[in-house]
């Protein structure tokens, strides 16, 4: 039990502070968190063997398409001989034999000639980035099978969402606080972008917003168990169950709704346009679904609540004037020489260059330059789609695998036939979260944050907790 609940604490500590600074983007916090995970997952594999499992649940869905993954990043850093690489990427062979010394050279120079120099190079461009980024999928992949395993347990599964929301009000206040104060720092940082919106502490108004987008329904579904929990021996109407409740439960009803309207208005003034639309097409679809079903109707009326009285304060005066500004002028922010349909147009024929198995995992940002037309002198790192990011770097094999592992998972949830009744609504809300991310992953690049990814791993293996038989 020690061991358990130290897993399970260490996990709400990684979920806790990796948002700290910046959403873990610099290198030495990215290290950090990754690190983290490999130590959470060195102590979950040894408290499984001491429970009499087998050291990894191979058979589990998540680990099998996780694999997949891990493989193709594998297979992308593995030097080749160049017959193989010309057949597999002969773009890949040209840039390399044009910008990489040859064995020659560096014998006359009195260097020692790496193997790539005889002959034998890998598929990735940037075979450094692609082992960094198997290793944060790895860390990710960890984190959202220990979720699987604590979420068995309604003390760890309840804990978990707890330090998710706490996270996410945390956001919220301190990006109102910096906003409203007009200070604008990140703690002991002055911040130099989007200075004018809030962005918690994050660099990018669209990450925090990302953030919030997950943390949000976990704090609707919160607010909706807590008005539902009047004992009644028949089936009573949601404003009965209202009328009915004590005191104490009406305070923590309107305490949690308030906390999710101060993080929705948190969300809108961060002036994320996608931010602001994936989360009203999340909830929508959820709420017309579950309404349509008759199930998680108290979930659908309180997501309903929140974004009405959302709505209802930003309608009014200059805030609504800004915020309808920034979806107006939407297409001419997407056109230039730096906007998002130019980098996308110049991924897309970067993509074709690289047709089966990509530049490499996270070798966008290194091999973008050579394929670029326009908007010199600025530094691109992300494509802003997590998609076309993607599939530039994994090519038709990796978004294949990618298929793959997504069927693999769906298969898994269509083969139940009933959800689990102890999960509440916090199963509708980790879709709701996942739905929302990832509509907003179109046109942006969110999952490059470690944060973000960490959350979403983390609120995938909720979802899919949901849909299994308890163990």
């Amino acid at each position: 039990m020690t061991l358990h609940r130290t897993i399970l604490y260490g996990l709400v500590a990684l979920l806790l502070l990796a948002p700290l600074r910046f959403g873990s983007v610099q290198p030495w916090a990215s290290t950090a968190l990754l690190v983290s995970c490999l130590l959470l997952g060195t102590l979950w594999i040894v408290w499984r063997v001491r429970r009499g499992q087998a050291v990894l649940p191979w058979r589990d869905p998540v680990l099998v398409a996780g694999s997949l993954l891990i493989l193709l990043g594998m297979v992308q850093v593995i030097p080749l001989p160049r017959a193989v690489l010309q057949t597999i990427s002969p773009r890949a062979v040209e840039i390399r034999d044009r910008y990489e010394p040859s064995r020659d050279v560096m014998v006359a120079a009195g260097a020692e000639a790496p193997l790539h120099a005889s002959g034998w190079r890998p598929i990735s461009l940037y075979p450094w980035g692609t082992r960094q980024a198997t290793l944060k999928f790895i860390g990710y992949l960890l984190a959202a099978l220990i979720t699987l395993d604590l979420a068995a347990s309604g003390f760890a599964r309840r804990t978990l969402v707890i330090g998710l929301v706490t996270s996410g009000a945390f956001q919220a206040f301190y990006g109102l606080a910096e906003y409203f104060s007009d200070r604008q720092h990140i703690f002991g940082y002055a911040k130099k972008y989007y200075t004018d919106v809030a962005t918690g502490t994050f660099i990018n108004r669209n990450h925090f917003a990302g953030y919030l987008e997950m943390t949000l329904p976990l704090t609707i579904a919160l607010a909706a168990a807590a008005v539902s929990g009047l004992q009644s021996t028949r089936a009573i109407s949601i404003g009965e169950r209202i009328a009915r409740a004590s005191g104490r439960q009406l305070f923590n009803a309107t305490g949690l709704l308030l906390l999710a309207l101060t993080m929705a208005t948190a969300l809108v003034c961060s002036r994320s346009r996608m931010g602001i639309a994936s989360m009203a097409i999340a909830f929508l679809s959820i709420g017309l679904l579950l309404w349509w079903r008759g199930r998680g109707r108290r979930y659908a009326v309180a997501a309903m609540l929140v974004s009405g009285a959302t709505l209802f304060i930003f309608a009014q005066g200059d805030s609504a004037s800004a915020i309808l500004g920034r979806f107006q002028h939407s297409m001419n922010d997407l056109g230039g020489d730096l906007g998002r349909w130019e980098i996308w147009s110049q991924t897309g024929r970067m993509a074709l260059e690289f047709p089966l198995l990509g530049v490499g995992l996270g070798a966008f940002s290194s091999v973008f330059p050579l394929f670029r037309a326009t908007g010199a002198g600025s530094f691109v790192t992300h494509a802003h789609s997590d998609y076309i990011e993607f599939f530039v770097e994994a090519g038709l094999i990796g978004c294949a695998a990618l298929l793959l592992c997504a069927a693999f998972m769906a298969r898994a949830i269509l083969t139940r036939r009933a959800i689990r009744p102890d999960f509440g609504d916090i199963g509708y809300a980790s879709i709701t979260g996942i739905l929302a991310i990832g509509f907003h992953s179109l046109t942006d690049f969110n999952l490059a944050v470690p944060s973000n990814a960490l959350t979403l791993a983390v609120l995938i293996a909720l979802g899919l907790s949901w849909m299994r038989i308890p163990a």
